[in-house]
């Protein structure tokens, strides 16, 4: 309720798209907000919590105090990212490293399953954790919010892809010149590699 008074008073126009971007927990509040604010042009989900009770440290917690679990189950939880993340019309993005301790990959496989955008991208950097995204992703890290934002900013669909179900080893073989053919997506993919 507060997001229109804040852009006011930032002196921010009410026709200005807006890119939200949430980062760990504070992606339910982003979420929330693509849900709620008229203005909302896209959505940045990095290392996102989508269900608390899942996260290691809380199973960690629950088999030292399995009490605690069981108050935490029984309690509505405030948070329902998931839930509103099906509601969530506009271009997101989701970005998350495969080794994030604290937020698991699945919270972000969750996320891009859950959102009803028909533009979502799901971004997995291989050896990046929970804090460390923009250091390891450097220039692709921030081209991908760049791209996000210039396609807010235009108005124009982009063509988004679907996360690459087959992981970094075989991102890793498709580098090598003799193993091409056996990676290829296509027929088409096969041609343009084999040399005449």
């Amino acid at each position: 309720k507060a997001l229109p008074q804040i852009l006011v008073a930032a002196e921010i126009e009410a026709d200005v798209p807006i890119v939200l971007h949430g980062r760990s927990l504070g992606t339910a509040c982003a979420i929330h907000l693509a849900c709620m604010a008229p203005s909302a042009g896209g959505l940045i989900i990095e290392s996102g919590v989508m269900e608390l009770l899942k996260l290691p440290m809380v199973m960690q917690f629950a088999m030292m105090m399995p009490q605690l679990l069981q108050a935490l189950k029984q309690e509505p939880s405030p948070l329902k990212p998931l839930e509103e993340l099906k509601e969530v019309k506009i271009p997101t993005l989701v970005i998350h490293g495969d080794l994030d301790e604290m937020s698991p990959i699945e919270q972000a496989l969750a996320a891009h399953r859950a959102c009803g955008s028909s533009e979502k991208k799901l971004v997995r950097y291989p050896r990046a954790g929970h804090n460390d995204l923009r250091l390891l992703g450097k220039k692709d890290y921030f081209r991908e919010v760049q791209m996000l934002c210039e396609r807010v900013v235009s108005g124009t669909p982009q063509v988004v892809q679907a996360p690459e179900a087959q992981g970094w080893l075989t991102s890793a073989f498709k580098c090598l010149p003799g193993m091409r053919r056996c990676f290829a997506n296509s027929a088409e993919d096969v041609n343009a590699e084999t040399p005449r």
